[in-house]
């Protein structure tokens, strides 16, 4: 885990968010969908509050990131910097985070380097975002494991 920890610190990069209307639908397991947009695979879910959460590969596969977007979240501002907690089933990751829009829905997103930090996060149940150490949302991760599976072999059909 500190391997993960020290992939999504060491490996912050900038991606941009992908409106819906430029990707194309490949699967649906479950409560997730598994998009297409240019070369990239991605996976989606939208909780019981909202909070939109996407999960995905950029430059061909190469990165990956992970955003969260809610209406109600004021707080977050396009391209500022956050300080960010994720704790996965107990296990607190801090990591810089910007702040994005899509479709004008603020949210935080994090990119990192190693696409594997998706498989492991994809073993996970429960994600918690805190923002300067305050709960921002509580995110069940059930069926995010098929979801991810799915995604990265959409990605391998993109080569």
């Amino acid at each position: 885990m500190k391997k993960l920890l020290c992939v999504l610190a060491l490996g912050l990069m900038t991606a941009a968010p992908v409106s819906a209307s430029e990707t194309n639908l490949v699967a649906k397991p479950g409560d997730w969908s598994i998009s297409e947009h240019k070369k990239d695979c991605m996976t989606e879910t939208t909780t019981a509050d909202g909070t939109i959460v996407r999960i995905g590969l950029s430059d061909k596969g190469k990165k990956g990131y992970l955003a969260t977007y809610n209406q109600g979240w004021l707080e977050f501002h396009k391209h500022k910097k956050y300080p960010l907690s994720y704790d996965l089933d107990g296990t607190t990751f801090d990591v810089e985070g910007k702040g994005v829009k899509r479709d004008d829905v603020p949210g935080a997103e994090i990119t990192f380097e190693d696409p594997a930090v998706l498989v492991e996060l994809a073993k996970k149940k429960v994600m918690t975002l805190s923002v300067d150490g305050v709960e921002v949302t509580k995110i069940d991760l059930t069926g995010s494991d098929e979801a991810i599976k799915q995604m990265l072999a959409c990605q391998d059909a993109q080569k």
